[in-house]
């Protein structure tokens, strides 16, 4: 038994190492609190939402910065009191792993980096609005900018009853601030826009979204009115309109104060006698937030078509794009599972002052199977931003590559299209990623196993004949 034990683990490390070496350690999302005091003199910390690739990938990503109510207040510079965030709202959906770990918008696939500031002092108990200084708001963006991989046109803002107060009122600091954020979610919030901050809002253009309780006894509805109003009629031409969303049904919670429960926790519809936030705007906050970036923030280019079509045995790719800004290149990839990507080519950028540039590239030497491409927009720092993918189905109906069996044992076979002239190299390696095998092949081929290769697991790669990587599979060996 204890043999079988060992014999046991030993397999389960094994087939770490291999996933390690081949495919990855599958990563996991992180809700952490960091102790974080030298920001700004009214945070006490922070809690950190990093999503599950952050660590494995060098992607910029969307990031939300959510803003607490006032009974999440540390009152007193306090690390032991980092925890009260998670009592409420975002940071709690986050903490009990309801948070979806990505959101689809437009096609393209994104994750959000939360964080989440604990503030000291923040309310006028007297006339229940916000104090904390847009300053401290700065404070906290330019720290999120300079430490984490951000997607610096699309940063968000959202709070919750003092915090929304505190995004209103950042919001109408000045030009250059609104102007920053790509959007802006506010539950209840405890501010009374000035004519010059709602006028600054307005013409910055942000979208907001307010959601409040239309029996709320602590931020009454009145406020929320007059500052949508103030902002609608400040408005510059073709910026969208701040969206009111106000709930008849009590929330029984807080004096019918919680609002952001069906902001900031609604994913799905409610039924309709309960409505959330979808029910309103046809998707949840967090899609819609996406939907939007910041003008004023410059990005490498807009994209404005990517076309991918097969014709002559060849992949004829085209792109448009406009305002193009630090461009290096563009760095044109190909894949056949989604997973391993080549690069095929690189494409210079056209030096021209035109507004809008088309670029072309021919793949000469396609894959026989269906495959995928995708463009990088790489920045002069090194930065790399991707197109969407567009799939390639090659006119003879190729299918799959297929390796099997798995579990295998003295023999494997590689199934490769009719279609794939291309010698590809097959290389197995061990638990420690080191090579046992390596044999060309080609069509249908049947790959004999050494006898003396112990049991266990092994990874196998396909290298194309400039030896990169186009496929890659965790198999296990039994004797």
């Amino acid at each position: 038994m204890f043999f079988h034990f060992v014999c046991y683990r030993q397999m389960l490390f094994a087939l770490a190492v291999v996933l390690s070496n081949v495919v990855g350690y599958a990563q996991q999302a992180t809700h952490l609190p960091r102790l974080v005091n030298t920001i700004d003199p009214n945070i006490n910390g922070f809690y950190e939402y990093l999503p599950a690739d952050y660590n494995t990938s060098t992607d910029k990503h969307p990031l939300i910065i959510f803003l607490h109510g006032n009974g999440e207040r540390s009152e007193v510079p306090d690390p032991s009191a980092i925890n009260k965030v998670l009592r409420a709202s975002l940071p709690r959906f986050i903490e009990d792993n309801l948070f979806p770990g990505s959101f689809t918008v437009d096609e393209k696939t994104e994750s959000f980096i939360v964080l989440t500031p604990q503030f000291i002092e923040g309310i006028d108990e007297v006339g229940r609005s916000s104090t904390i200084l847009p300053s401290t708001i700065q404070a906290f963006i330019d720290y999120a900018l300079a430490n984490y991989r951000v997607n610096k046109a699309k940063v968000y803002l959202g709070g919750m009853s003092m915090g929304g107060g505190a995004v209103l009122d950042y919001l109408g600091s000045s030009v250059t601030a609104a102007e920053r954020i790509a959007a802006a979610a506010v539950a209840c919030p405890a501010a009374d826009l000035t004519p010059e901050q709602a006028n600054i809002i307005g013409q910055a253009g942000v979208p907001i979204v307010f959601t409040q309780n239309v029996g709320d006894q602590i931020i009454f509805k009145h406020r929320t009115d007059r500052n949508i109003a103030m902002i609608t009629s400040a408005m510059k031409p073709n910026a969208p309109a701040p969206v009111g969303i106000y709930f008849t049904v009590p929330s029984a919670e807080e004096a019918n104060h919680n609002a952001w429960k069906r902001m900031f926790e609604a994913i799905t519809p409610d039924a309709p006698g309960n409505p959330n936030v979808v029910n309103d705007l046809g998707v949840n906050i967090y899609e819609w937030l996406l939907h939007y970036h910041s003008e004023a923030v410059a990005l490498p280019a807009t994209w404005r078509h990517f076309f991918a079509r097969h014709a002559d045995d060849m992949v004829h790719l085209d792109w448009i794009v406009t305002h193009e800004h630090l461009v290096a290149s563009y760095l044109v990839e190909r894949s056949i599972n989604l997973r391993d990507w080549t690069v095929v080519a690189e494409v210079p950028v056209q030096v021209s002052g035109a507004r809008e540039k088309t670029y072309r590239y021919t793949d000469l030497k396609p894959m026989a199977v269906e495959s995928y491409y995708r463009v990088g927009t790489r920045d002069h720092d090194g930065t790399i931003t991707y197109s969407h993918i567009r799939k390639i189905r090659p006119a003879s109906g190729i299918t799959e590559v297929a390796i099997y069996p798995n579990p295998f044992g003295p023999k494997l076979l590689v199934s490769l299209p009719a279609a794939f002239k291309q010698q590809i190299t097959f290389v197995l390696t061990n638990s420690a990623g080191v090579q046992v095998m390596r044999k060309t092949v080609t069509g249908n081929s049947e790959v004999s196993i050494n006898d003396h290769l112990p049991a266990g697991a092994y990874g196998v790669r396909l290298l194309d004949e400039e030896g990169k990587l186009l496929y890659s599979k965790l198999l296990m060996h039994t004797k």
